[in-house]
């Protein structure tokens, strides 16, 4: 699986760009972007592991932290008994 190291807040915008794009994650610090990762995959893992789809790197991620699922045409995420809770679009 491709990792990509990221240490930011985020937030899930769903995207009709292509038709494989599920959804784009935006991550941020304060107003300034400062990376996107497409969602292409029906399951999405997230989380401080090599093995996650989306790897972050902070004290404050899980090893597998959350997933991102496509589940009847719309977007799922789900906490994966993370210590510090997920989080969606800062709330």
């Amino acid at each position: 699986m491709n990792s990509e190291n990221l240490s930011s807040n985020s937030k899930i915008s769903q995207s009709s760009d292509h038709e494989e794009l599920y959804a784009r994650l935006v991550f941020t610090e304060g107003e300034k972007v400062t990376a996107r990762k497409d969602i292409l995959k029906h399951c999405t893992l997230i989380g401080s592991a090599s093995k996650c789809n989306i790897q972050l790197v902070s004290s404050t991620v899980s090893f597998a932290h959350c997933a991102i699922t496509l589940e009847s045409d719309r977007l799922e995420l789900r906490d994966l008994r993370s210590e510090n809770g997920t989080f969606l679009n800062g709330s």
